[in-house]
């Protein structure tokens, strides 16, 4: 019932929800960002390296993937 109370009194139903889930779960999620990635040059920890690293992972799946279908 109070769950059910929680719900139906709240403005942000969709939050409320998921307060509940995460509470009843006793976890909480942190954030811990990349700082280091291994890439074919070594690692890199330059924060712009990063996401052109995964850039040009997926750039070259793509092309693989396509040259192995010719």
């Amino acid at each position: 019932m109070h769950i059910k109370n929680q719900i139906r009194n709240s403005t942000n139903i969709i939050k409320s929800t998921w307060d509940i889930i995460k509470d009843s779960m006793g976890s909480s999620c942190s954030y811990s960002p990349f700082t280091k990635i291994n890439t074919d040059n070594g690692f890199t920890t330059i924060p712009e390296g990063i996401p052109k690293a995964f850039n040009e992972f997926f750039v070259h799946i793509a092309k693989n993937l396509d040259n192995k279908r010719i």
